[in-house]
């Protein structure tokens, strides 16, 4: 058997830069984080069984101005406990089995508190769990009915081993209570224009998935490696959908590797296809035309459906192929990597789920990478 255990710990400090003659987006904050941990595990002919625990301890002093330049402060304290219990076996000679249960929290960041205004590289305007819906007037965090979110956890990944092929298979389950997300609420106008409207709010989400991926070894110096990504979440509170979910895809790499070439050294050629599928499972569509015009006429889109929604349905599946190669040359006592790499090469035209810019432009063309590092 064998025991570790660790603590760790970090001070962070955020100030506004002055002089931008606007409220800042966050407010200034000291955030004092510190954990405490510890794991055992246990081997026990072809078992290894292992249990841990971890305490952790969040501080925030934060002051800042709100939209009518009123100052406000407030210390906030998060503290709890995380655990996790897991078991791993041998299955005859080629199978490993491992199932993992834990339980895990995580305390707001101070952007899902009090962030306030325009968040200029999304180009939407956001706000904080803490600041008022009506008025925008920052609140006291014990007059909301916020909650740290909450997570349990199970996770089982089975890997079997042949001669020439290596499969992974990882099934989750991950329940989280309080989930925190950046929800579309509607729109807001100013003399710079429309902007998409987010607040951060709280449910609670059931996330399953799976992860498989497999290596192939078909020469000496081939392998070909297959990875598959899936993944459905929902919002279990409210039976609803989630956005900005990542969609499933599929992956397939050929790679070819010499560690040595002649004179060269790491020498290796990589293909890699990957298709992108589309999200299907995206709450329904509200546009800025549909919001503006129920503006203009006096209503509220919203007063007879509070279920979530998204400005723009969600964009086709997409295939992107990219290639990189590279080889290292060693000297006495310098070795230089020389990389050239390129990234969707069929120049393909599409927009990423997750990417709030696919709101307003389409993703990266092909792009182009030469890079050399020297190490010495």
């Amino acid at each position: 058997w064998s025991v570790s255990t660790g603590a760790t710990g970090m001070f962070q400090q955020n100030r506004k830069v002055d002089g931008t003659q606007r409220v800042p987006f966050i407010p200034d904050f000291n955030n004092i984080s510190a954990g405490l941990f510890g794991v055992t595990k246990v081997y026990v002919n072809q078992w290894t069984i292992d249990v841990g625990a971890r305490y952790d301890y969040k501080y925030y002093s934060v002051a800042g101005y709100d939209y009518k330049n009123s100052l406000f402060q407030s210390t906030l304290q998060f503290n709890n406990v995380s655990a996790t219990a897991g078991a791993t076996v041998g299955i005859k000679q080629n199978g490993t089995l491992n199932l993992n249960i834990s339980s895990a929290w995580r305390p707001p960041h101070v952007a899902e508190l009090y962030s306030v205004g325009t968040h200029q590289s999304a180009a939407a305007n956001e706000y904080g769990f803490l600041l008022n819906d009506s008025t925008n007037e920052v609140l006291d965090i014990d007059d909301v009915s916020f909650k740290t979110e909450q997570a349990l956890k199970f996770v089982g990944t089975y890997q079997h081993r042949w001669s020439k092929f290596t499969l992974e298979m990882t099934p989750y389950v991950n329940y989280i209570y309080n989930y925190i997300y950046l929800r579309p609420t509607g729109i807001s106008q100013n003399v710079r224009g429309t902007y998409a409207y987010f607040r951060y709010t709280q449910t609670d989400a059931l996330f399953l998935g799976a992860d498989i991926s497999g290596v192939w070894r078909v020469h000496p110096f081939v392998k070909v490696t297959p990875k598959v990504s899936l993944l459905r979440a929902s919002d279990a509170r409210n039976d609803d959908y989630l956005v900005f979910i990542p969609s499933n895809w599929y992956e397939i790499a050929i790679r070819y590797d010499r560690p040595t070439l002649g004179t060269l050294k790491n020498f290796f050629i990589e293909s890699k296809t990957r298709y992108v599928s589309r999200q299907n499972r995206t709450p329904r569509v509200v546009t800025v035309k549909e919001i503006n015009d129920a503006m203009d006429e006096g209503s509220d889109p919203f007063e007879n459906d509070d279920s979530n929604f998204d400005f723009m349905e969600a964009p086709s599946g997409y295939l992107l192929w990219s290639a990189a190669a590279g080889v290292s040359i060693k000297g006495e006592k310098t070795q230089y990597d020389f990389r050239i790499g390129a990234e969707n090469i069929l120049n393909t035209t599409y927009r990423e789920y997750t990417n709030r810019f696919r709101y307003y432009a389409d993703d990266l063309g092909s792009n182009f990478i030469i890079s050399v590092k020297c190490i010495f």
